[in-house]
C-alpha cells in the first residue's frame, strides 16, 4: 500500500501475508534446528530413539507440509512462479527420500520404488535448476564465455548423471551423482553472479552451498549407517533449512518488487502531476502573452498604414518585428508540445502568400546584415497571392529553414527563389548558400527516422528545424538539405491551394463590409481597439464591449431598435463566461431575429473541440494574432455565404384551407 504525505514522501506497507509467511518460516527454522540434538543422540541411546522417532518424523513432515503450503499460497495469491517451483522442489526431494527409506527398509526393494526415486529426483533437479536460473538469471552484460560455460556444464552434468543412473541400479548412488551434480552446477552459476555483484544471488548461494555440504555429509552418514533413520531425518532437515532460506529470499524479492512498483507508481504520479502543471503553465503563458503581443502587432500595423516619417516607420517596424519574434517563439513552444502529444491543429484561412514571403525576407535581412551575409530574393513572375492555409505555420516552416541557413553560413551569399512545381498548387522555395559550414552530422537528426522528443539533445536552431520539418510533412510538404563542396541547398516544398471563393480587389471587400454592424467582445482593450480600428477602416460600424454580460445587453438594446448586428467577433476567454457559452446565448437570444456571423479568436493552446464549435453555431475560429487582410476576407466570406443561404432558404407556405 502506498501512502503519500504532504511533503511528497510515501510509506510502504508489506503485502498481505508477507509478515505472516516470514514469522511461520522463522518458526519452522526453530523446529528444524530442534531436531539436530535428538539426531546426534540417536545412535547412542536406543531409548531416546524409541521415544523421539515418531515425534521427529511428525515434526519434519509437518514442517515440510507447512513450507509447501506457504509457498503454494504465495504462488496463488501473488502469482509468483518462483514459489511454485520451490514447492515442487521440496515435494519432489522429500518424496525421493521417502522412496530411498522404503528401499532401505523393505528387502528386497520393489522395482517401482527405484523408478519412483528416479522420477522424483529428476523432478527435483528440474525444479531446482528452474528456480535458481529464474531467481538469479545471468545479466545481459555477462561475458559470452560464462554463458557457454554454464550451458556446457549443464550438458556434462546431465550426460554424467544419465550414464551413472544406467550403470548403477542402486537408488542411493543415482541420487548421489544426479542431485549433487545439479546442485554443484547451481552453486557455480550463483558464484559467477555473486562475482558480478548481481542482486539477490548471495543469499541463494549460501542456501545452496549449505545444501550441497549437508547433502554430501548426509549421504556419507547414510552409507555408514544404512538402515538407520537418523541420516534420513538429517537429510529432510537439510531440505527444510535450505527451503527456509530460499523462502526468506523470495519474500525479500517480493518486498523489493513491491517497493519498485510503488516507487514507479509514485514517479508516474509525480510525472503526471508535473506534466499537468506544465500544460497549465503553458496555457496561462500563452493566454497572458499572446493577447498583449497581438495587440502590439495590431497597433503597429495600424500605425504603419498612416503617414509617418522614415525614423518613425523604422522604429514602429522594429517594434512589430520584435513582437512577432516573441509570438514566433510562443508558437514554436506550443507546436513542439503539440507534436509530442500528437495534437497538432492547422488553420484554414485566406492570406496573401506573397506578402508573407516578403515580410519574412525583410525580417531575415536584418539578421543577415548583422552577420555580414548577402541575402537576395528572386520573386516569381506569377506568384500565388491569395491562398488558403495556415499562415503562422507556413512562416515557421520558412523561417526555421532560413534560420538554419543563416546560422551555418560563413559570410557567403544566400539566395532565395520561389519556383512552381509540375503538380498543381505545389511550390518550392529554394534557399542556396554559397559558403556554408553545415556538416552532414549537423543535420542527421532531421534526416533520421528516430527523433527523440527531449529538447536537451538539440540546440535552438536544430529544434526549430525539427519543428519546421514536422510541420511541412503534416501539411503535405517536404524539407530537404543537399550539401556539396561547401555549398548548401535547402528546399521547402509545400502545397498552396488558391483561395477561389472571393477573388476580389481590395475595394470590393470594402464594399461587401460597408455599413455592416460589428460587435467586438474582448477583455483586452488593445485587442478591442485594433479590431475596431480595422473594421472602421473597412467601412463597418463597430461596437466594443469587454465581457459577455455587456454583450448580451447591447444585443438586446440594438434588437429592440431594429438594428441587429451582422457579425460578432468574440474572444474565447472572457471574464464572466467563455466564448462558446456567449455564442450559444447570442444565437438563442429571444430578441435576435437573424443570428449574426460569429467569429471567435483564441490562443493556440486553448482551441476548442470541433463538436463544441458546431454546437455553439460559430462560423469560424481564428488563432491570434490574425492579419488584417485575413480577418477582412474571412468576414466578407462568411457574410456573403450567410446572405446566399438566406436567399436560397424557402419561404414558409400556408395550407390551402387557411383563411387570410
Amino acid at each position: 500500500m502506498l501512502r503519500f504525505t504532504d511533503c511528497g514522501r510515501f510509506t510502504v506497507r508489506f503485502p498481505a501475508g508477507t509478515i505472516d509467511a516470514l514469522i511461520r518460516t522463522l518458526c519452522l527454522c526453530g523446529l528444524a534446528l530442534a531436531t539436530v540434538f535428538p539426531l546426534q543422540a540417536h545412535a547412542a541411546s536406543p531409548l531416546l530413539q524409541q521415544i523421539t522417532a515418531t515425534h521427529i518424523t511428525a515434526v519434519l513432515i509437518g514442517a515440510t507440509a507447512m513450507l509447501v503450503l506457504i509457498n503454494l499460497g504465495q504462488a496463488w495469491i501473488r502469482r509468483e512462479t518462483l514459489n511454485l517451483w520451490l514447492a515442487i522442489y521440496v515435494l519432489a526431494l522429500s518424496a525421493t527420500f521417502l522412496c530411498v527409506w522404503q528401499i532401505n527398509h523393505t528387502p528386497p526393494p520393489a522395482t517401482t520404488a527405484h523408478i519412483a526415486s528416479r522420477l522424483f529426483v529428476l523432478m527435483a533437479m528440474v525444479a531446482q535448476c528452474r528456480l535458481v536460473f529464474r531467481f538469479a538469471p545471468l545479466p545481459k552484460s555477462a561475458a559470452r564465455w560464462k554463458t557457454w560455460f554454464i550451458g556446457l556444464s549443464t550438458g556434462v552434468v546431465l550426460l554424467a548423471a544419465t550414464a551413472a543412473s544406467l550403470m548403477s541400479p542402486a537408488a542411493t548412488q543415482f541420487l548421489k551423482l544426479m542431485f549433487l551434480c545439479s546442485t554443484l552446477l547451481c552453486v557455480i552459476h550463483l558464484a559467477i553472479l555473486v562475482h558480478q555483484q548481481a542482486d539477490n544471488a548471495l543469499l541463494l548461494l549460501l542456501a545452496k552451498g549449505f545444501a550441497l555440504f549437508a547433502f554430501a555429509g548426509t549421504w556419507l552418514l547414510n552409507s555408514l549407517y544404512t538402515g538407520q533413520p537418523g541420516s534420513h531425518w538429517l537429510a529432510q532437515s537439510t531440505i527444510i533449512i535450505e527451503s527456509m532460506f530460499i523462502t526468506y529470499a523470495l519474500v525479500m524479492v517480493s518486498v523489493e518488487r513491491w517497493q519498485r512498483r510503488l516507487q514507479a507508481h509514485y514517479q508516474r504520479s509525480r510525472d503526471l502531476k508535473l506534466k499537468q502543471q506544465y500544460n497549465a503553465t503553458l496555457k496561462l503563458v500563452d493566454q497572458e502573452l499572446r493577447t498583449p503581443l497581438s495587440g502590439i502587432v495590431g497597433i503597429a500595423e495600424l500605425l504603419l498604414d498612416t503617414s509617418l516619417t522614415k525614423t518613425q516607420r523604422d522604429q514602429i517596424s522594429t517594434m512589430r518585428r520584435v513582437s512577432e519574434s516573441l509570438l514566433k517563439w510562443l508558437n514554436r513552444l506550443n507546436d513542439w508540445r503539440a507534436l509530442q502529444l500528437g495534437r497538432l491543429r492547422f488553420d484554414a484561412i485566406p492570406f496573401d502568400f506573397s506578402q508573407v514571403l516578403q515580410t519574412l525576407f525583410e525580417d531575415s535581412q536584418v539578421k543577415a546584415r548583422d552577420r555580414k551575409i548577402q541575402l537576395t530574393y528572386t520573386p516569381h513572375d506569377n506568384p500565388p497571392t491569395l491562398v488558403k492555409g495556415d499562415p503562422a505555420r507556413l512562416k515557421q516552416i520558412i523561417s526555421g529553414t532560413l534560420e538554419l541557413a543563416l546560422f551555418y553560413s560563413e559570410q557567403g551569399e544566400i539566395h532565395i527563389e520561389l519556383q512552381p512545381l509540375p503538380v498543381r498548387n505545389r511550390w518550392q522555395l529554394v534557399i542556396t548558400d554559397s559558403q556554408t559550414g553545415l556538416q552532414p552530422e549537423d543535420i542527421q537528426i532531421s534526416l533520421g527516422d528516430d527523433q527523440e522528443h527531449d529538447t536537451g539533445h538539440y540546440s535552438s536552431v536544430q529544434r526549430n528545424w525539427l519543428i519546421a520539418k514536422a510541420l511541412a510533412e503534416h501539411t503535405g510538404g517536404q524539407l530537404t538539405v543537399e550539401l556539396e563542396q561547401g555549398r548548401a541547398r535547402f528546399s521547402c516544398e509545400f502545397l498552396l491551394p488558391r483561395y477561389s471563393l472571393l477573388q476580389h480587389h481590395e475595394s470590393q471587400y470594402d464594399q461587401l463590409l460597408h455599413k455592416k454592424r460589428l460587435l467586438v467582445v474582448d477583455y483586452s482593450s488593445s485587442s478591442r481597439k485594433v479590431v475596431a480600428k480595422r473594421a472602421d477602416s473597412w467601412g463597418m460600424k463597430s461596437t466594443c464591449v469587454p465581457n459577455g454580460k455587456d454583450a448580451l445587453a447591447i444585443i438586446d438594446t440594438m434588437s429592440q431598435l431594429g438594428a441587429d448586428f451582422d457579425a460578432v467577433i468574440l474572444d474565447h476567454e472572457l471574464p464572466d463566461m467563455n466564448g462558446l457559452d456567449l455564442a450559444r446565448r447570442i444565437v438563442q437570444h429571444p430578441s435576435v431575429t437573424q443570428p449574426p456571423v460569429i467569429l471567435m479568436l483564441t490562443g493556440d493552446n486553448s482551441f476548442p473541440a470541433e463538436d463544441q464549435v458546431l454546437d455553439a453555431c460559430i462560423h469560424s475560429v481564428l488563432t491570434k494574432p490574425i492579419s488584417a487582410q485575413s480577418l477582412k476576407i474571412t468576414l466578407a466570406e462568411e457574410l456573403t455565404l450567410q446572405q446566399a443561404r438566406q436567399k436560397t432558404r424557402p419561404e414558409p407556405t400556408l395550407p390551402d384551407d387557411t383563411l387570410i
